[in-house]
C-alpha cells in the first residue's frame, strides 16, 4: 500500500503541472480499487487506512469501528486483543471470554492473549462475515500508540 501511494502521489504531483483534473477523475471512477484506498483532499492525496493523530484509546477504536462498521474487530492492547462495548459484549458470547474491568469511554472490556490469537480468528471467521485485525506499530502518533490494519478478512 505503501508503494502504491508513493507511485500514484508522484504521478498525480506531475499531473498537477498540466489541466488534468479530468482525468484523475477518470482514473478514480475507472479504477474503482483507488476509491477504496485512497481519498483525494483537494491536490492531496490520502490514504483511507491511516487513521488521523487521536488525544486517547476511546476515539482511536470508535475511528475504526465506524470504519469497519461490518466487521468484528481484534484490536492490540499492548499483549492482548481487546473488544469493547458492543464489541465487547459480542466477543464474551461467541469466544466464550471472561468480561474484564470497564475502560473509561470505551465501555466493558473483553479480550484474550495475543498468543491465542490464532485460535480466537479461526472461531471468528465461522461466526462473522468480516474480520479485522487492528495491531500496535510500536511508534506513537499524538498521544496513543500508532494502530494500523494488520490483515483483514471476509467471507
Amino acid at each position: 500500500m505503501v508503494k502504491l501511494h508513493s507511485v500514484l502521489a508522484s504521478y498525480l504531483g506531475q499531473f498537477g503541472h498540466a489541466a488534468t483534473h479530468r482525468l484523475i477523475r477518470f482514473l478514480f471512477q475507472r479504477f474503482w480499487v483507488l476509491n477504496r484506498h485512497f481519498a483525494m483532499n483537494g491536490k492531496v492525496l490520502r490514504r483511507l487506512d491511516q487513521p488521523p493523530r487521536f488525544h486517547n484509546l476511546a476515539g482511536q477504536y470508535r475511528w475504526f469501528c465506524r470504519r469497519y462498521f461490518k466487521s468484528i474487530i481484534f484490536f492490540q492492547v499492548g499483549g492482548y486483543f481487546e473488544f469493547y462495548g458492543r464489541q465487547g459484549r459480542i466477543a464474551e458470547i461467541y469466544f466464550r471470554l471472561k468480561p474484564g474491568e470497564h475502560r473509561p469511554r470505551l465501555g466493558r472490556r473483553a479480550g484474550f492473549p495475543i498468543d491465542r490469537l490464532s485460535i480466537y480468528l479461526r472461531m471468528a471467521l465461522t461466526i462473522c462475515p468480516q474480520v479485522v485485525l487492528i495491531k500496535q506499530t510500536g511508534r506513537y502518533r499524538g498521544n496513543v500508540m500508532e494502530r494500523r490494519v494488520h490483515l483483514s478478512f471476509a467471507r
